[in-house]
């Protein structure tokens, strides 16, 4: 079994009616489904290895509030206000190839939802890469047009 995430851009008023009424709504601006599958991976890397206190670019998979009010069977909805977005954007874009590929090398994937078997990754570092810019781009789009981030796991 795999959990996939999907992330979605907001409007700022559709993410302060998501934190008032407690539940993610449909409307959104754009989705990044392309990460769904490997989420898990990516998070690790930008972490760093460290998932008890991930730098800001892992925020970007593992940040956010989580709204009360939904199912929390595979963690529940996160949101990330528009001024986190944009910090999150600017760390992503930050973050060089080379850095990432020595955290890709460091990092332990045992147990991660689109692993191979044991410690090792399912995807490789340039797959890996290329989905990090897919998501920076997203992060990056978001940032321009001062939106929030919302994403669940399911």
């Amino acid at each position: 079994m795999s959990i996939q995430l999907i992330l979605r851009r907001m409007t700022r008023a559709d993410y302060e009616r998501a934190r008032h009424d407690g539940v993610l709504y449909a409307e959104h601006t754009g989705q990044l489904e392309d990460i769904s599958k490997s989420w898990d991976e990516l998070r690790r890397v930008l972490a760093g290895g460290d998932m008890d206190d991930p730098p800001l670019e892992a925020q970007a998979l593992c940040g956010g509030d989580v709204l009360p009010n939904d199912d929390m069977e595979y963690g529940g909805v996160r949101l990330i206000p528009p001024e986190r977005v944009a910090e999150i954007s600017h760390a992503l874009s930050e973050l060089t190839e080379p850095e990432f590929r020595r955290r890709y090398e460091r990092t332990d994937f045992t147990g991660a939802y689109s692993s191979g078997p044991g410690a090792q990754p399912g995807r490789t570092v340039d797959e890996l890469l290329s989905l990090r810019e897919l998501l920076g781009n997203f992060y990056a789009e978001a940032a321009r047009h001062g939106e929030a981030v919302g994403y669940w796991y399911g």
